[in-house]
């Protein structure tokens, strides 16, 4: 099996999250228009650089044994990040 394996349509591409997804990451989880949406108490929003990594590199160890994990979204015409 590939070891990044991606899963693409015309328009999304599903893969796994990497160390230079952490700015956007951050930027994501750093607002709390965001984070009131996400999880089921009051909102934690995401402050340090050293947060997103570790968020990327936990999500990126829940996919290592695909097609179960949690993947990056990007929408393929754009490539940033979509969720």
């Amino acid at each position: 099996m590939d070891a990044d394996p991606d899963l693409r349509t015309p328009r999304l591409t599903l893969r796994r999250w990497r160390r230079a997804d952490e700015d956007r990451v951050l930027d994501l989880y750093g607002r709390p228009e965001v984070m009131r949406w996400l999880g089921d108490g009051p909102p934690q929003v995401m402050e340090t650089l050293a947060q997103a990594r570790r968020a990327v590199d936990r999500w990126a160890a829940l996919s290592s044994a695909p097609p179960l994990g949690c993947w990056a979204a990007e929408v393929s015409e754009a490539g940033p990040r979509s969720g």
